[in-house]
């Protein structure tokens, strides 16, 4: 048996959601600029500049039922990649409004979590006129010029607690900011071979 290459990549691997997820938040749930929200991604500290919305990833439980090996897709032909699972993350939305920057800064924090459910719930979802609400959460491959990979993630909305909220108000530690943390289930197909 071969040892795994160095110059390994998953084209649908976990480097592949996250930053399919970025590049789709930017373009579908986009901000109008700094006086509305900025992004950061995989960032764990406070946010300096305000609003703002940190995604990270969230260690998350995955179920034996879908362990590595299975084959997902046993009609798949000789070139297409037939082995896998499907795999799960939790991402962390962390917003963060602060309340000398506006006075409306915890309505400003509610606004940019309506934005953003409204667009996770909404990915791929079509309208029952043949029209998609929001385009799908597609998994490009970074190591090949954002090739699409057929894959999408999604948010497990058939699941109990699928999003989890929670509202933070300003403590002595940080007496005018606002958080909200939003965690939301999101599931897609990790390939293998």
């Amino acid at each position: 048996m071969p040892p795994v290459p160095t110059s390994y990549t998953n084209p649908t691997g976990k480097q592949a959601l996250l930053s399919s997820l970025n590049d789709w938040l930017v373009l579908n749930v986009p901000t109008s600029g700094a006086s509305d929200f900025t992004y950061g991604f995989l960032i764990s500290e406070n946010p300096a500049v305000m609003p703002r919305v940190d995604v990270n990833e969230f260690k998350y439980f995955d179920p034996s039922e879908t362990a590595m090996g299975g084959m997902i897709f046993p009609a798949a032909t000789g070139a297409q990649q037939s082995r896998g699972k499907e795999n799960r993350t939790l991402i962390e939305f962390w917003i963060s409004t602060d309340q000398k920057q506006s006075a409306n800064a915890k309505e400003k924090m509610y606004q940019i979590r309506d934005r953003l459910v409204y667009g996770l719930n909404a990915a791929g979802v079509d309208d029952g006129a043949g029209n998609v609400l929001v385009p799908p959460i597609a998994i490009l491959d970074p190591a090949n010029s954002s090739f699409d990979t057929g894959t999408v993630a999604r948010l497990m909305s058939e699941e109990d607690n699928y999003l989890i909220e929670n509202y933070f108000p300003p403590s002595a530690a940080m007496p005018t900011i606002h958080r909200y943390q939003l965690l939301a289930k999101i599931s897609w197909y990790e390939m293998r071979s």
